[in-house]
């Protein structure tokens, strides 16, 4: 389970302590995570958060050249997408002379996002699926 959603339900059932089925849901998940070994993580101070920015708006901008043909991952803590997965590598089938901008709505984390990179996965049954995304987020897959 990820911490974001550990926190969030630990949150959620601290918050809902008048519903009379929250105890009782409380208790059984308290016991989940001492079985499942994980426990809720604080929130990152101010401090730390500003760290993992600077960190993450670095490896942004780190810029790789990129090959149809080549393989490809996520850059760590840059995955805005469900697929691929962390670790999974991916071919570079097309690299865009001029990028897609993707989204119309400013309020959107995609509002104008660069699709400069066709990449190719493989689906549930193992078929090619093409998908466009920005290259700034992916590495040389090792």
């Amino acid at each position: 389970m990820k911490p974001r959603l550990l926190r969030e339900v630990t949150e959620f059932l601290a918050s809902s302590k008048d519903d009379p089925n929250i105890p009782h849901l409380a208790v059984e998940f308290e016991r989940y995570v001492q079985r499942a070994g994980l426990r809720a993580t604080p929130p990152p101070s101010p401090t730390e958060t500003a760290k993992q920015l600077e960190v993450l708006s670095k490896r942004l901008v780190q810029k790789h050249e990129f090959s149809p043909g080549q393989f490809v991952q996520w850059k760590e803590g840059l995955q805005n997408r469900r697929r691929p997965g962390y670790g999974e590598p991916v071919v570079v089938v097309q690299v865009l002379d001029q990028p897609v901008l993707e989204g119309s709505d400013s309020g959107s984390a995609y509002f104008r996002e660069p699709l400069d990179i066709i990449i190719g996965l493989l689906d549930e049954d193992r078929e090619l699926l093409l998908f466009h995304f920005d290259s700034r987020r992916f590495e040389p897959f090792s």
